[in-house]
């Protein structure tokens, strides 16, 4: 069910984080958000227990990767959705070591907001 999901949504550009908030909260996920990864694997270590992490790549003080990564080896059954605007070349590398990292889904930003949220319920489903 949509409104019992909680994401956890990481990422450094204000208006980015503002405008995939909005949205996801008017479908009506429960969203919960953090400017960098610092903040997320805190906000992880002191208990709060999402039922799905998206997380940007490139952001100051600790980067996409290590979230994925301390959110994979903590709950490893918990999915993660990595995300990236590099440039395109950039974001297709950054996205490979995203997926190399264990994310179970990658996006490139612009974002589709349909294709996330339909990816979020992918991967959230008991079937996942």
């Amino acid at each position: 069910m949509v409104e019992s999901l909680k994401i956890l949504l990481v990422e450094d550009d204000a208006f980015v984080r503002l405008i995939l908030t909005e949205s996801l909260q008017d479908s009506g996920f429960a969203v919960t958000t953090d400017s960098d990864g610092k903040e997320a694997i805190e906000r992880l270590q002191g208990g709060f227990q999402p039922d799905i992490v998206i997380t940007d790549m490139r952001m100051a003080n600790v980067q996409g990767a290590a979230v994925i990564m301390f959110a994979k080896i903590n709950r490893p059954e918990m999915p993660v959705i990595a995300m990236s605007g590099g440039g395109m070349t950039e974001a297709t590398d950054t996205l490979t070591l995203a997926k190399k990292a264990g994310a179970d889904r990658i996006f490139e930003k612009p974002i589709d907001i349909n294709a996330l949220e339909k990816a979020i319920l992918e991967l959230t489903s008991p079937a996942a």
